[in-house]
């Protein structure tokens, strides 16, 4: 019975999180181990523990490689294509630091969703249905989603990150906006701020361009 308090303590901070760092998981686990008073010889066997009740439902903590750092995520197992012997703590998906600058998917996980029909229809821009953006916690208007599947379409097509400078091109985050009536350029930054915190989108170029956050991988992946 602890052991399954310790995996829900800990599963409610990976949810919560959406995505944890790997030394942060070690902190985690020594201070829910503390709390519950159990003692599992390595992280190993305790991330082992959580998969074994986890199987059951359907799902499995997996590591995620992303530009030199490991990080752990909640996967769904009818989501990824792996066998029984990759269903351990040793399950890893390597991403490069290429793959963050371009990314191979155009958010085909989400092609069902109704984001696949906003990007073909700008007139659905204010509809109030829900998307999955928000049910992953996020606050963004549907123009505000738009703009970002434009941003990372944008940078799938050129193969490089989108740039922060209006250069009069057509692979910067002004047209982007601009194409979806955000005119003006504090509002552009600011938005581009809110994705940036909420790590959707991060800077790259030291800091003249835009690449894929961190959580757009773990939400596609």
């Amino acid at each position: 019975m602890s052991s399954d308090i310790a995996v829900g303590i800990f599963l409610q901070r990976l949810l919560h999180e959406k995505y944890m760092e790997d030394s942060k998981v070690d902190v985690l686990l020594q201070s829910v181990i503390r709390g519950v008073g159990l003692n599992f010889t390595t992280k190993s066997s305790f991330i082992q523990y959580a998969n074994n009740l986890l199987s059951d439902v359907g799902f499995m903590l997996v590591r995620v490689i992303v530009a030199g750092k490991r990080y752990y995520s909640l996967k769904d197992l009818d989501s990824i294509n792996i066998g029984e012997s990759m269903q351990s703590e040793n399950a890893v998906y390597l991403l490069s630091q290429d793959d963050l600058k371009t990314p191979t998917r155009k958010l085909r996980d989400l092609q069902n969703s109704e984001l696949a029909t906003f990007t073909q229809n700008s007139t659905l821009s204010e509809s109030r249905h829900v998307t999955p953006f928000k049910l992953y916690g996020s606050k963004f208007t549907n123009t505000e989603l738009i703009i970002f599947i434009d941003c990372i379409n944008t940078i799938i097509e050129t193969g490089k990150p989108l740039s922060l400078k209006n250069n009069g091109t057509l692979n910067t985050w002004c047209y982007v906006c601009s194409k979806r009536s955000l005119i003006d350029d504090s509002a552009q930054f600011a938005l581009f701020c809110r994705f940036e915190r909420k790590k959707w989108l991060e800077y790259e170029d030291s800091g003249t361009s835009i690449a894929p956050g961190i959580r757009f991988y773990f939400v596609c992946l």
